[in-house]
C-alpha cells in the first residue's frame, strides 16, 4: 500500500449519484450523522476507491450478525486488542471515487459532519475512531491485497456468474 490509510468525507451528492447506478451503494448519511468512509484502499483508473466501515458499537444484534460472518476476500473484521470485534469492512461496498468528490475528515471539524449529545459523546466516536484506524492501518496491505483480488475477480467474471458470496457493487 502506498498511502497510509485515512478516514474520508465523501461528497453526498456524489453517493447519492452513484446509489442511482447501483441501489446496492451504502448511504453515507443517517439522520443527524455522516458515515465516513477509509481509504484510499486502491487507485484504478485515476479512481480512488473508498469503503464505509460497519462498527458494532454496543448493539447486541450487530455483533451476532457480524460475529457470524466469516473473513473472505471481501470481509475483514476489525477487533481490538482484547479480541472484540469492533467493526467490519465489506470491501463489496467499495465505491470508486475521484479525489474532488472526497475530503479527508479532520477532527477539529467533525462537529460539520455530525451533531452529538455533548462533548463526552464527541470525545468517545473520535477515540473509537482513532483505534479503528490504527488497526486498518496495520492491516492496510492485507486491505489493499483484497480489494485489488475482489476488483479483478469482479472484472474478470461475467456479473451473473460471479459468486454470490462475493457480490459487488458494479464499478
Amino acid at each position: 500500500m502506498k498511502q497510509t490509510l485515512k478516514w474520508y468525507i465523501v461528497d453526498k451528492e456524489y453517493v447519492k449519484y452513484l446509489r442511482k447506478a447501483d441501489n446496492r451503494v451504502q448511504y453515507s448519511e443517517y439522520n443527524d450523522k455522516l458515515k465516513p468512509y477509509i481509504g484510499i484502499i486502491i487507485t484504478i483508473h485515476d479512481f480512488d476507491y473508498y469503503v464505509p466501515i460497519s462498527s458494532v458499537g454496543n448493539k447486541i444484534k450487530k455483533l451476532e450478525k457480524y460475529s457470524k460472518m466469516k473473513d473472505d476476500i471481501d470481509i475483514i473484521k476489525i477487533y481490538d486488542n482484547n479480541k472484540k470485534l469492533l467493526s467490519v469492512l465489506n470491501l463489496n461496498n467499495m465505491i470508486p471515487v475521484r479525489p474532488e468528490n472526497a475530503r479527508i475528515l479532520k477532527y477539529s471539524e467533525i462537529d460539520n459532519y455530525r451533531q452529538f449529545y455533548n462533548l463526552t459523546d464527541k470525545r468517545k466516536y473520535i477515540y473509537f475512531l482513532q483505534i479503528e484506524l490504527a488497526i486498518l492501518r496495520k492491516n492496510a496491505n492485507i486491505i489493499s491485497y483484497k480489494a485489488t483480488k475482489l476488483y479483478d475477480e469482479k472484472i474478470k467474471t461475467n456479473s451473473q456468474k460471479f459468486p454470490k458470496e462475493h457480490v459487488i457493487l458494479n464499478y
